[in-house]
């Protein structure tokens, strides 16, 4: 699903912008990124290149209730929002990844998180959000949790966290948030 609008914002006068990814953006360096990330990164196939990641990013464009959508800052990728079951009144699931290992613990996922439940509650009205994360990747889960999600449910090794969108926490410092 091709989101008609975009997210911008502000954090201490740098600029972000939260839309959806076209095929265009997926550069050798995203791919890298992705190549990079085994373990905890699903539909990530070994040996994964350009081709098949546009082919992807496309294939999630042209469904109905899925989209992927990019956080970018002076128009460099920084990560990747996944956001699925985008129907009217259904719990919509998000994951997220932060492309570069030096961009990690500077708040982009937690930007990533706030953009995804933003945009889609603004654009589409859905007000219940989920999230899947692995017991061992503590830094996503721990990101969704500071973002306002509770764990619903606990299996072995996975969380499933559950955000009302009332309990949306937004990232520090944001300003002049605009949907367009």
């Amino acid at each position: 699903m091709d989101l008609k609008k975009s997210l911008s914002f502000q954090i201490e006068g740098k600029p972000f912008l939260f839309r959806t990814l076209v095929e265009d953006d997926v550069t050798q360096s995203y791919v890298d990124a992705l190549s990079r990330q085994r373990m905890f990164l699903e539909n990530n196939p070994e040996g994964i290149d350009i081709r098949w990641q546009r082919r992807y990013v496309k294939n999630i464009r042209e469904s109905k209730w899925d989209t992927i959508c990019g956080l970018f800052s002076d128009s460099q990728l920084l990560g990747t929002s996944g956001i699925q079951n985008i129907k009217p009144g259904e719990p919509v699931t998000a994951g997220i990844f932060v492309l570069n290992s030096e961009d990690r613990g500077k708040g982009y996922g937690k930007l990533l998180v706030w953009s995804s439940c933003t945009i889609i509650h603004r654009l589409c009205g859905n007000e219940k959000f989920g999230a899947g994360a692995k017991k061992s990747n503590m830094a996503s889960w721990k990101v969704f949790l500071s973002c306002g999600f509770q764990i619903a449910q606990e299996d072995h090794d996975i969380y499933k966290l559950a955000l009302q969108i009332r309990d949306l926490k937004a990232a520090a410092l944001l300003e002049q948030i605009v949907v367009e």
